[in-house]
């Protein structure tokens, strides 16, 4: 008997208090509410007390969800604002209906912080966030989409899918980053779509999308490789190339039967893998009849660190095709040191512009010196990116045998390989040429290269 008086005894001392801290802690959130909403607080550089009031109100947590939502419907923005925040730090699934009505609220800022808020609290938001994907606003529909986004929860898929062709770029892109956070199944079909879409923001968001994605994606990515529009190619192989793995086996697949498109652009995803088991495959390639194939499977073993196959690569820089030569000195450029100096010396000759491109360009790379005559002879090429690369070189090598040639590349009718040339001769010779800020470039130009005879003439040569 005596043990069922002290338990009633200390279930009334219990609920006493309880209910006193409730009430302590409903007279504590009041006075916050009334702090939070001061229609006298000036927010300043040292205090700013509405703010205090929104963020010590988040430690009372349910308890506060029904006073702040209730200041959802203040006069003032900047109070809304935090009120709406502070929900969003509670994440009580009760509040979830007066904050989708807070995304129609005439702020932007208040629109933001509820939508924030409405992610936050997450699954429970699903259904609401839903429905704002139908708000005529733009503005709504993209702060919804990227809501959900950030709930991640897949019951989402399906109402962003059926808006990812908005009459809105804006939204379009919001659908397609939430989708790609999701990283669903059901999302792969409706972003290869959007890979095709007209505005080339959503083209790219589309791209990461699928690549958040992941393994699910590798086969619809796969099944455009041989897409009409170049671009749309271009896409999928960068998604392919970011999920990386799981897309080795099917590219290794679509060398063996695809079209020449399709194994190019295979040998393109693989070389950026770094799976080296994909050499010997590569390797074959490169007896590919179709250039675009076998360029491709060359720049590809170029990316592949390791793999002995420089050997296979130099040969290739004396194929039939310009393509070819100018993807394997490309590839050889891209390795260490100067065993291959004498290969890009000989191709600065190659009757293809291309190739004496990609020669500069590898030679722009390392300092030897036994490329330093056909880099002169580089100055007067047609091309006039191969006589700006070599202008450039020429004074990375630092010879004066090229002051000369240098001094006369100033007179070149591309402006940018005087200027190089300049630069050139600065670091070869030490002599500064300057210039007063008003000349415009012509009289520069003009003026440069007797400059420069005069001062060659006072050294004495």
């Amino acid at each position: 008997m005596r043990t069922i008086k002290g338990f009633f005894f200390f279930a009334t001392i219990l609920v006493f208090l309880t209910t006193s801290v409730r009430a302590d802690n409903i007279a504590a959130v009041e006075v916050l509410i009334r702090q939070l909403t001061d229609p006298g607080a000036l927010a300043t550089l040292e205090k700013d007390s509405q703010s205090e009031a929104a963020v010590t109100i988040v430690a009372f947590g349910k308890e506060a969800s029904g006073p702040l939502a209730s200041v959802l419907k203040d006069k003032r923005p900047a109070v809304r604002a935090r009120a709406a925040w502070a929900l969003g730090e509670i994440k009580d699934p009760g509040t979830v209906n007066p904050l989708a009505e807070a995304l129609r609220d005439e702020s932007v800022f208040v629109r933001s912080a509820a939508a924030e808020a409405l992610a936050s609290i997450g699954s429970d938001s699903v259904s609401k966030l839903s429905e704002a994907l139908r708000n005529p606003d733009p503005a709504i529909r993209s702060l919804a989409a990227s809501a959900l986004g950030k709930t991640g929860d897949g019951r989402a898929v399906t109402p962003l899918a059926e808006i990812i062709d908005d009459k809105d770029a804006n939204v379009r892109i919001s659908v397609i980053s939430a989708l790609g956070k999701i990283k669903d199944e059901r999302s792969v079909k409706p972003l290869v779509t959007a890979l095709k879409d007209r505005d080339p923001r959503v083209r790219e968001h589309a791209c990461e999308a699928l690549a958040e994605t992941g393994k699910p994606s590798v086969d619809r990515l796969a099944a455009i490789l041989d897409y009409e529009d170049p671009s749309v190619r271009r896409l999928a192989v960068k998604a392919l190339s970011y999920i990386g793995q799981p897309s080795v086996e099917p590219m290794i697949a679509i060398l063996k039967t695809g079209t020449p498109r399709e194994r190019g652009h295979a040998a393109e995803v693989l070389g950026t893998t770094g799976d080296k088991s994909t050499v010997k495959y590569l390797l074959e390639m490169m007896k590919d009849s179709d250039v675009f194939a076998r360029s491709r499977a060359i720049e590809a073993l170029g990316k592949l660190e390791g793999t002995n196959a420089a050997g296979y690569i130099a040969a290739a820089s004396k194929d039939g095709s310009p393509e070819v030569r100018s993807r394997a000195i490309a590839a050889l450029g891209s390795m260490e040191g100067n065993a291959f100096s004498h290969i890009f010396i000989s191709a600065l000759r190659d009757t293809d512009e291309r190739v004496r491109i990609s020669a500069a360009e590898a030679l722009a790379k390392r300092k030897d010196t036994a490329a330093l005559e056909a880099l002169i002879a580089s100055l007067k090429d047609e091309n006039r990116e191969v006589r700006r690369l070599s202008a450039g070189i020429l004074g990375e090598l630092g010879d004066k045998k090229a002051v000369r040639p240098l001094i006369d590349a100033m007179e070149d009718p591309w402006r940018a390989v005087g200027y190089t040339a300049n630069n050139s001769l600065v670091r070869i010779t030490g002599n500064k040429v300057d210039f007063p800020s008003e000349w415009p470039a012509e009289w520069i130009k003009l003026h440069r290269k007797p400059i420069w005879e005069k001062w060659l003439k006072e050294q004495g040569q």
